[in-house]
């Protein structure tokens, strides 16, 4: 039986969609009040002022985004297995692509409160790029140590040891802008 695969989409891909519509979303509520009691024009603009922020912010990340377009990452099965070597892989619609040194490897734990998210630990993996006609192909191997905790659920957050996942990244600048890409990998115990 052949095992299954998993593509896992980037992080950052709904980043800028999301800040525009709460920048659209902000809009309509200010739309709203001024039309129903022109009086409210001090709303109008305490709410316009937000909006265009939000909508901007939203369309320089998607911008940014769109500089590469989709990353997906290809796992060669459905999750990393810790003390085990995963195959991985990140295809770039892009010929010739070689920004990429390295690809990072972390493990967050959050604890859902304002401590914020603490780095439990981290790597780095020197990957091998491949060029196949208008694609290009970044391979490399995950390892995570036994040690280390699986990956929680959404509803892990609340246990006292707080929540735990893993993520691989990539950074390089072009054209004078900082682009980043972020997966979060799924790891369990064999």
């Amino acid at each position: 039986m052949g095992a299954s695969k998993r593509i896992i989409l980037s992080q950052e891909r709904i980043l800028g969609k999301l800040l525009k519509s709460m920048g659209i979303g902000f809009g309509v509520m200010a739309t709203i009040l001024f039309v129903s009691d022109f009086k409210l024009i001090g709303f109008f603009v305490f709410f316009m002022i937000p909006t265009l922020g939000l909508y901007f912010m939203g369309a320089y990340q998607d911008r940014k985004y769109k500089m590469l377009g989709k990353t997906p990452l290809e796992l060669n099965s459905n999750y990393c297995k810790k003390g085990q070597v995963t195959k991985a892989k990140i295809i770039i619609n892009r010929k010739n692509f070689n920004k990429v040194k390295e690809i990072k490897l972390s493990c967050l734990r959050s604890h859902g409160d304002s401590s914020g998210i603490r780095i439990v630990w981290k790597t780095t993996i020197e990957p091998t790029i491949h060029f196949i006609n208008n694609i290009t192909l970044i391979e490399f191997d995950i390892n995570i140590p036994k040690r280390l905790p699986e990956s929680s659920n959404g509803f892990s957050s609340f246990s006292p040891r707080g929540k735990c996942s893993y993520e691989a990244s990539f950074k390089f600048t072009e054209s004078m802008e900082f682009v980043e890409r972020t997966w979060k990998i799924p790891v369990k115990a064999i």
